[in-house]
């Protein structure tokens, strides 16, 4: 990865700043679109957080979580609109937890650590956005309960642990 001038002017304020294994990992604002970095809080240790494969192209990001050494956040790309994202350093993958709604429609509303598992609000296409929880793998990341049955939404939200 390469450094990274926190005082370069094209890149923008950091956000979503979290700490995890030792190292501060936050979003910013870059050519366009939000990357992942990773600091020790020091000029001249921030750099893009490593990670395999292609820029994901964040153009939204929200409510990051630590959860089981992952950050798991909400992040919006032109091609997947909001989906659950997380990110590894174990592993260095940058991935979509479980694509939800398949395409640009994705919609996800707050993202919490709550009694051991990631609750949300989530929209899969048919059952308007409802509440889902998630143990950090696509398997067991499923609808909680249909609130409202159809496609009508019951907006689930400002979920705390």
């Amino acid at each position: 990865a390469l450094p990274i001038s926190i005082s370069d002017s094209s890149l923008g304020a950091p956000r979503e700043i979290i700490e995890l294994n030792g190292e501060i990992y936050c979003f910013a604002w870059a050519t366009g679109i939000y990357n992942l970095l990773k600091t020790d809080g020091s000029s001249s240790n921030t750099q893009l957080a490593p990670y395999n494969g292609s820029n994901p192209n964040f153009i939204g990001i929200r409510n990051v979580n630590l959860y089981k050494d992952r950050l798991y956040f909400i992040g919006t790309t032109n091609a997947t609109g909001e989906e659950i994202w997380f990110y590894d350093p174990t592993t260095q993958s940058l991935d979509i937890l479980k694509d939800i709604y398949p395409g640009p429609e994705g919609k996800i509303r707050d993202l919490a650590v709550g009694d051991s598992l990631l609750y949300f609000g989530a929209d899969d296409g048919v059952h308007g956005l409802e509440f889902w929880k998630s143990d950090g793998t696509p398997d067991e990341t499923e609808m909680v309960a249909d609130l409202w049955p159809g496609e009508e939404s019951s907006y689930p939200g400002a979920f705390y642990p």
